[in-house]
């Protein structure tokens, strides 16, 4: 169980640490290689392009998981106090519906590159890795949104997420 509680608290920010390090080192190594050496790598950028694609997706994920997201708090004030926590919880709700929707207009994408076989310029990476990367992104964030629906259900009384 504490394995399962690990990866629920630290998942998405462990990878997207990982992934800023990489996506750092492979800038900071590109531009040591473009000014120090006067060669240029041909495949760090899109390499690190790619990676930050990833890391904005998974950082979506984590910032549902802490309750970051973008939201209008000012709006919240026109409802009466005995009707906030219900809006609050619509719009959760409506959060993840939008959630599954990229996913599964991201699968239906992810198909057609699969049959495409299209790959990029200078790794001949398929590209439907990358286009996964919302659909995961949002499938994680999915899971994160009916995490904090219950969480809210479980604990009407607080606005913020000590641990789910």
């Amino acid at each position: 169980m504490t394995f399962l509680r690990f990866l629920d608290k630290y998942f998405e920010i462990s990878i997207s640490v990982f992934l800023l390090l990489f996506m750092t080192a492979l800038i900071a190594m590109q531009v040591f290689m473009r000014y120090v050496m006067g060669e240029s790598l041909s495949w760090s950028e899109e390499l690190a392009r790619y990676v930050f694609i990833w890391l904005i997706y998974l950082m979506i994920s984590y910032s549902a998981r802490e309750m970051k997201h973008i939201k209008i708090d000012a709006a919240l004030s026109l409802f009466p106090q005995s009707w906030q926590r219900w809006v609050i919880l619509l719009g959760d709700v409506l959060f993840l519906a939008f959630a599954l929707f990229i996913v599964q207009t991201t699968y239906s994408l992810v198909l057609k590159q699969m049959m495409l076989d299209q790959r990029s310029t200078a790794l001949a990476i398929p590209m439907w890795m990358i286009y996964a990367a919302p659909g995961v992104g949002f499938g994680l964030t999915a899971i994160r949104q009916v995490q904090t629906i219950i969480w809210r259900l479980r604990n009407p009384d607080k606005s913020t997420i000590e641990e789910i």
